[in-house]
């Protein structure tokens, strides 16, 4: 298992997967973390060699290896599939995963309570806003430093308002259906304010501009694997 997990995390819709195959690449000593899942393929599951992060398994074989502690990480999206973090045998190593805010915090409190468990860094990823807040956060996607305004941010009901309108713009504009984007909505409505006010570093991005996001995305990964001595 990987001694060291990075995990991107945020609201569904946000961004998440295209940072992380912006990111893929760069950082040879990073390797993505595969994630078990109980939804069918879908094709931009797959890279050019056509492989996929995902190992998919019916709702039993999910559940026998949960319990049997190979997926470590358990959460269940918006419209009811169920995925999972495996841990997969192999050299200790440093891995980059895609997940909900529900499995990163798992990961991360496992990473605290359970002595041999990687260690876990957390990357939130929320929506762009507009809402006048601070001359610091309109320039946009700078990242707050530890006890910064983020917190601060989190308790302004205009700035998540305003993130949860731009997030519904992008699920409207991918094709999800009315009763697919409510549903999603309806938890970042919770996702985000985690994210901003209790996540437990100051890791924290937004994706209104795909470039700079990718930019500071790559910026984080690089400091921490500094820090741990990999870069």
């Amino acid at each position: 298992m990987a001694s060291h997990i990075f995990c991107i995390s945020g609201p569904e819709g946000v961004g998440k997967d295209t940072l992380l195959k912006r990111l893929v690449g760069q950082f040879p000593q990073l390797t993505v973390g595969r994630k078990a899942t109980t939804r069918d393929p879908r094709d931009d599951d797959y890279d050019e060699e056509g492989n996929s992060k995902y190992v998919y398994l019916s709702f039993e074989d999910f559940m026998l290896y949960r319990a049997a502690g190979s997926i470590v990480e358990h959460s269940v999206n918006a419209t009811g599939g169920h995925y999972g973090s495996f841990v997969e045998p192999g050299s200790p190593g440093f891995e980059i995963r895609e997940l909900d805010v529900n499995g990163a915090l798992q990961l991360y409190a496992k990473s605290r309570l359970i002595t041999d468990f990687p260690g876990v860094t957390l990357i939130g990823i929320v929506p762009p806003f507009t809402a006048k807040w601070s001359k610091q956060a309109v320039e946009g996607a700078r990242l707050a430093e530890p006890g910064g305004y983020w917190p601060s941010v989190a308790r302004s009901a205009n700035v998540v308002g305003d993130m949860l309108g731009n997030l519904q713009m992008r699920l409207e504009t991918r094709g999800d259906s009315e009763e697919v984007v409510t549903q999603k909505l309806a938890r970042a409505r919770w996702e985000i304010p985690e994210i901003l006010g209790t996540w437990p570093n100051s890791h924290i991005i937004v994706n209104g501009d795909l470039d700079v996001a990718a930019e500071q995305l790559a910026g984080v990964v690089f400091s921490n694997l500094r820090m741990l001595g990999a870069a």
